[in-house]
């Protein structure tokens, strides 16, 4: 189980609402009974099964299983980034979500800080197997694109290869492009490796990456 430092801690603010049947998202979004935000931002059920499922029938809190399992996931996952959100996930349950009071809530927590070297869910640079935005001052269609590769740039700054959805290989962003034209969506996997760009393309076209950007757009508009 990860450890978790309380010598530095940052100040979140969690809430729980109860969701209603007139609500837009309980027709398109998974069953569970409850809204959960982070700082004001709706927690993302799908985005989280995506890193890592264990509870596909939603959030919970206030207990210690699995539906306070995922919720823990999703948080982390926006606070210390995907590789350290798995090492910590359960101890932050444990820790924060299990004691929770039942029902609808409002509370402010305060939690440790991210490590300096921890790369955050909103953060750059990007990494191999990351779903991207493509800014549309860049590209005109402003599509969602999948980091193939990483490469070594000037003061050994990483930069990054773009793969469209509709198979168009961007080709290389820079460490400065990626600030000016990728946002940062979601963790992928599994990690794609490649020998050259016609296999790439060939593995586009049978289908490879098919999974791959499956709830791309869910993803986006959520």
């Amino acid at each position: 189980m990860g450890n978790l430092t309380t010598m530095e801690s940052s100040l979140i603010t969690l809430q729980c609402q109860k969701r209603h049947p007139q609500d837009i998202e309980f027709l398109h979004d998974w069953g569970n009974e409850w809204f959960y935000y982070l700082n004001n931002h709706r927690l993302s059920l799908a985005r989280s099964l995506l890193v890592l499922n264990k509870s596909p029938s939603g959030f919970a809190h206030g207990y210690g299983g699995s539906g306070p399992a995922q919720l823990a996931l999703a948080i982390c996952t926006e606070l210390y980034g995907q590789e350290e959100a798995l090492a910590v996930f359960q101890t932050f349950k444990q820790q924060y979500i299990a004691r929770l009071p039942e029902g609808e809530f409002m509370t402010t927590l305060s939690v440790p800080l991210p490590r300096s070297d921890t790369k955050r869910s909103t953060g750059h640079p990007f990494r191999t197997g990351d779903l991207v935005q493509v800014d549309q001052r860049f590209n005109p269609s402003g599509k969602v694109g999948y980091i193939y590769s990483e490469y070594k740039g000037v003061n050994d700054q990483l930069g990054v290869n773009v793969l469209l959805e509709d198979g168009t290989d961007l080709g290389g962003f820079s460490y400065d492009e990626q600030q000016n034209y990728l946002s940062f969506l979601l963790h992928k996997t599994p990690i794609y490796q490649f020998n050259n760009n016609a296999q790439l393309y060939r593995n586009w076209q049978e289908g490879w990456f098919e999974n791959v950007f499956k709830g791309a757009v869910a993803g986006v508009n959520e």
